[in-house]
């Protein structure tokens, strides 16, 4: 769902009447949760009622993790909470990288199965055009899915995740990330700061190791340079007007 914030009058007042979560307190986003819910069981019936469900792969995801900030389209509070992960929307930390990703895939896919390979939405692309029988575009990052889709215990073999955001939004300076294996490294250009965290020990993004596993930081920081010099990343420059306050 996304801003404005405005779910049906009925469902409203249905969430209003419930006791307000330690992390969800917003019944007109729990209201638009629930008419996508709704709307998402219309499309799966009607691939029922044309036969062709069994030869169609459903795909639900998102683009971003939720805001979690308030704004004027979500009634001046937060609609929603990423926790236990930490902020949301707009920002390098995993409540603004992860989101929901479900495949139904009959034949292909077994029902109540989990997989927990960090994937990115690059690697759609790479998996529909196998599941086509299509060879992938060249050099394309993306990887595909279905060895996954076949065993969830399977590896992609891939080495990093690279993130790369230079804009500015609430709560968030131009920054780049990478990830290999438990460990993320976040770089900052205001300030060439750098955040080191173990999403193994620390999901939620509460101790930046980078002071005490500097060999690790230096080792992010050299794949995640050689990763913006190969893309030709573009980044900010300082402005030559802007003069610090006194």
């Amino acid at each position: 769902v996304h801003t404005p914030i405005e779910g049906r009058p009925e469902l409203v007042k249905r969430f209003k009447s419930k006791r307000p979560g330690k992390h969800h307190k917003h019944p007109e986003y729990a209201a638009m949760v629930a008419s996508m819910d709704e709307n998402v069981g219309r499309v799966l019936r009607k691939l029922d009622e044309f036969n062709i469900a069994d030869n169609t792969a459903v795909i639900l995801t998102s683009d971003n993790g939720g805001v979690d900030f308030p704004t004027a389209k979500s009634g001046n509070r937060p609609p929603t909470r990423n926790f236990p992960y930490r902020s949301g929307k707009g920002t390098l930390y995993e409540g603004g990288l992860r989101v929901p990703l479900i495949i139904r895939w009959p034949g292909h896919t077994n029902a109540g199965t989990e997989c927990s390979e960090p994937v990115t939405s690059q690697d759609y692309f790479s998996t529909i055009a196998g599941a086509l029988g299509q060879a992938d575009a060249p050099r394309h990052d993306g990887e595909s899915l279905l060895p996954l889709l076949r065993d969830p215990r399977a590896k992609l073999g891939r080495e990093a995740l690279f993130w790369h955001y230079p804009h500015y939004y609430p709560r968030m300076t131009p920054g780049s990330a990478v990830r290999e294996g438990d460990w993320k490294l976040i770089h900052y250009y205001e300030g060439d700061r750098e955040e080191l965290f173990n999403l193994r020990d620390d999901p939620g993004e509460t101790k930046n190791l980078a002071a005490v596993r500097p060999a690790r930081a230096k080792t992010l920081r050299g794949r995640l340079d050689a990763w913006r010099r190969s893309v030709d990343a573009k980044a900010p420059t300082p402005n030559p007007a802007w003069r610090p306050r006194r």
